[in-house]
Order: C-alpha cells, then sequence, then structure tokens
C-alpha cells in the first residue's frame, strides 16, 4: 500500500519508523520518502523482521537507496531458495544484505556467535568469540549487531543482560560460521564454556542451591548443542564431563541426561577419576529411577571407593546415604542402613554444606518412616527441612515437604497432609522437577482419598503412574507401598 498522510499509515511503515526513532527521536518519515518507505516495505512483505533490519539501515542510507539496494539483494539471492516458501526466501535476502553491511569486526562476531543455540551473557561472548587482536571490541562489535537487529537484548532469569539472535538470523550465522574456516575452533571453544560452566555448578549447587536449576534450564539448548555434537564427533571429554555434572539434573531432564549418562558410563575408563565417580553416580540414579535397587547399589559403591581414594568426603558421605536408600522398606538391613547414614552425617558435618545434610537425614526419614517409626521419622524431616532452607535447597525442601505430608496422614490430620502436599507440588512445578512432580501426584492421591474424594484421588494416581511411564522412571523405594495401598483402597471403593 502506498503511503498516504490521507488514510491510516501501514503497519510496516509505522514500524519502519520506530526502529530509527530509538536513537533519533526527532526522526520522521517526510511524505517525500513516505513512498520509498511504503515499496520498501512492501518489498520484503511486510515481515517484521525483514522491515525492522532495513530500518537499522536508515542511518547510513536513505529510504529510495534502502528500497533499491533491498530489491537487487532479493533478486541476486532469492534464486537459489525456490523450493523454500516466499517467506523464507525474502527473509534470507533480507539478512544477507544486512549481513553484507556490516564491518569486518561484526560480520567476524555475528559468525561466531552462530555456536550459541542459547542467550548469552555478555561474558560467555567474550570468551568464545574474542581470541586475538584482530578481534578489537567486542562489545562495540555486539552493540552494532543489535543496533542492526541482527542480535537482540533479552533479559535473563535475574534481569542479566543477554543476547540471543531468531532462529533465522542464527540458521544464517551458522551457514557462514561452517563457511568461515574457524567453525571447528569457535566450537570447541563455546563447548569448553558450556563443560566449565556445568563442572561449576555442580560445585557450586552444594553450597547455595537457589538458582542452579533455573540457570542450567536457560543454558540448556547450548548443552543440548554441545552433548550432541560431542557424541557424534566422538569427543569423549567433552560429552562424559557434561554429563557428570549433571547428575543433579536428572530429574528435571530424566529422558536426555539419562541417555547422555548412559553412554558416557561406556567411556569411563578414558575420564579421570572425580568425573568417573560422578559418572558412577549418575548411573546408580538412573537405576533407582528405573526401581532397580541391587544395581544402583552397586554403582553408587563404586563411587564410594572412588571419593574415599580421592579424600573426597561430599562425594564419600553422598554415596554411603544413597547406598542406605536402598534398604528403604528391608526390614532384615534397617539397622545397616541407619548405620550408613550415620557415617554419612557424620563426614558430611565437617565439609559444612547445608543440602548435602538435607539430603542425607531426608533418607533417614525415608528409612524411619517405611519401618512405621514416625517419631524419628519426623525429626529427621524437619532436620532435613530446615537443612534445605538453610542451603537455599528448593528441591530438596519440596522432597521434604512431601514426606512430612505422608506423616500428617498417618497421624490423621488430613488437612495438614492435603496442604504439605501441595506445596511440595508448587515447588516442584516451579523448579521443573518433572520426576518428584509424577510421584507427587500419587502421594497427593492418598490425601484426597481420605478427604472423601475418592474420583479425584483415582484421576490423579492415574495421572501419577502415567507421567512416571513417559518419563521412564518409577517411584522411589519410600513412595511405593504408600502408593500401593492407596490403589487397593480406591479399588475397594
Amino acid at each position: 500500500t502506498a503511503h498516504s498522510t490521507r488514510g491510516p499509515r501501514p503497519e510496516a511503515s509505522l514500524l519502519f519508523e520506530q526502529w530509527p526513532r530509538a536513537v533519533d527521536p526527532p526522526f520522521a518519515i517526510a511524505e517525500a520518502t513516505g513512498a520509498e518507505v511504503a515499496a520498501g516495505c512492501g518489498a520484503v512483505a511486510g515481515l517484521p523482521l525483514a522491515v525492522e533490519l532495513a530500518a537499522a539501515q536508515v542511518r547510513v542510507l536513505p529510504p529510495a537507496a534502502l528500497r533499491d539496494r533491498l530489491a537487487r539483494r532479493i533478486d541476486a539471492l532469492s534464486g537459489g531458495m525456490r523450493d523454500r516458501p516466499t517467506r523464507h526466501q525474502t527473509m534470507r535476502a533480507t539478512i544477507a544484505w544486512s549481513h553484507d553491511l556490516l564491518s569486518d569486526g561484526e560480520r567476524r562476531l555475528f559468525h561466531r556467535l552462530g555456536a550459541f543455540a542459547a542467550p548469552a551473557s555478555l561474558a560467555a561472548i567474550e570468551r568464545v568469540c574474542a581470541v586475538g587482536d584482530e578481534d578489537g571490541d567486542v562489545l562495540a562489535d555486539l552493540a552494532g549487531l543489535v543496533d542492526k537487529s541482527l542480535v537482540r537484548r533479552i533479559d535473563g532469569r535475574r534481569g542479566e543482560p543477554r543476547f540471543t539472535m531468531l532462529e533465522l538470523v542464527r540458521d544464517f550465522a551458522v551457514e557462514r560460521l561452517d563457511a568461515s574456516g574457524e567453525s571447528d575452533a569457535v566450537r570447541r571453544r563455546h563447548a569448553r564454556g558450556v563443560l566449565d560452566h556445568l563442572t561449576r555448578y555442580e560445585d557450586a549447587r552444594w553450597r547455595d542451591a537457589a538458582h542452579w536449576i533455573d540457570d542450567v534450564n536457560e543454558m540448556a539448548p547450548d548443552v543440548r548443542a554441545v552433548v550432541e555434537r560431542a557424541i557424534a564427533t566422538g569427543d569423549r571429554s567433552t560429552a562424559a564431563g557434561i554429563a557428570a555434572a549433571l547428575i543433579g539434573y536428572v530429574e528435571v531432564s530424566p529422558v536426555e541426561v539419562v541417555r547422555w549418562i548412559e553412554q558416557a558410563v561406556e567411556w569411563i575408563d578414558d575420564v579421570d577419576a572425580v568425573t568417573a565417580g560422578r559418572l558412577r553416580f549418575g548411573a546408580g540414579y538412573v537405576e533407582l529411577l528405573r526401581g532397580q535397587l541391587d544395581p544402583a547399589r552397586v554403582q553408587w559403591q563404586l563411587a564410594l571407593e572412588l571419593f574415599r581414594g580421592l579424600a573426597h568426603d561430599r562425594y564419600a558421605a553422598l554415596a554411603l546415604a544413597y547406598m542406605a536408600a536402598t534398604f528403604i522398606g528391608s526390614p532384615d538391613e534397617y539397622e545397616r542402613a541407619l548405620g550408613l547414614c550415620a557415617e554419612a552425617a557424620g563426614i558430611a558435618r565437617p565439609v559444612g554444606e547445608q543440602p548435602l545434610m538435607a539430603q542425607i537425614l531426608n533418607v533417614e526419614g525415608e528409612l524411619a518412616r517405611v519401618q512405621g517409626d514416625d517419631e524419628r521419622a519426623g525429626a529427621a524431616y524437619r532436620r532435613a527441612l530446615d537443612a534445605a532452607r538453610a542451603g537455599h535447597e528448593p528441591g530438596v525442601e519440596s522432597t521434604v515437604l512431601a514426606n512430612l505430608s505422608y506423616l500428617a496422614a498417618h497421624r490423621g490430620d488430613v488437612d495438614e497432609a492435603y496442604r504439605l502436599g501441595r506445596e511440595s507440588l508448587r515447588m516442584g512445578w516451579a523448579l521443573g522437577l518433572r520426576t518428584p512432580v509424577a510421584s507427587g501426584l500419587g502421594e497427593l492421591a492418598g490425601a484426597e482419598l481420605v478427604r472423601g474424594r475418592p474420583e479425584r484421588a483415582a484421576r490423579l494416581a492415574g495421572a501419577s503412574d502415567a507421567a512416571l511411564e513417559v518419563l521412564g522412571t518409577s517411584r522411589g523405594p519410600g513412595d511405593q507401598p504408600g502408593h500401593e495401598r492407596v490403589v487397593d483402597e480406591l479399588e475397594r471403593a
């Protein structure tokens, strides 16, 4: 539609005017150039990204020149994309045209940014993209890419600046990176950055676990891209290192992380002792999720031996606690399991990591609860809850609340059981803890049954079973007996 002062302004022309006005408030499209602007917008089918990319050049070229240059680029570049939708042909041509206007430094940075699949911090971009004197001022080049709408600045989960590209723009950057001759080097730096970042998180989450799940969620596309590439290219060190660093993330993304751990365990002889020990932890947890307690115990015993040899008290204590958890519901092994928990706690106290103590105490509570010693279980759970909160560990806090819900139901406090169960589910859902949420639905079914709502209880129990099946996991040994009792009562009802 031609620009006219007598009728409504086309949306694309309005969008075109918004971008330069953001950096130059007095800017406005003069009536004399309105037709050129409208024609240029029409040439890119009014696609918002294409209009924005074109408008980003308005300080360099007048609208008439923009229109002519853009038309030439479309004519030249869309011929090789006849099998793609017209929308994509136009977008690709627009991105290519904008790319060709970049400075050398901006163009080099744009290519290298193709290695990032997730929004990246400035620090991460500098680590991966600034490697030599010729790279100049990365911040200035990044600002130029933002000004030209090839890169977008967004806020991270805690408000920190991150930089990302739209999918079509990133696809173009990836093509140029692959053709640049430096793709392998850039991707190696990116993979090393992801591995180092996750490894630091695996250590940091034991001191203050407040944000680690959110942070890993935010970088998940990068993690996925790096691991899959490492597996495909035989980069065992990177793939195994990331799998080992994600052992605490299994409950968030069990299907994917389980696959990575299983692959990495096959390479366990090729990695360092700490990575091997962490992989043994992961392998044990995978077996536990599948309800295979004896194989899980074997893996944790192997982890214990490795970490005792390394004098690594955190993981030695955790291995002992996890081994104790495999005896939940086994009366003949109850005293032995409590002894393992006591040994774990004795090793963990000098370490001073509250999330670690919370996990050990929760296992003690599970052992006592299933054995029928609710008094001991309650005391252990309450201490576990205090430790989880002191260590800002909402994942363990969610688990302990669910277990306290069981105890409330045992003593007939139905309202408290229901409240605790719902609070546990809310926390687990907010964190994205898929496996605990799936199991927690079944726990809440028991509270609904006692409240006299068997149909709702049955729906929750069925949803819980279905979710666990989709995840390829099973209930923990402490939860299975209670679930079976609920199902038996539902069948009678």
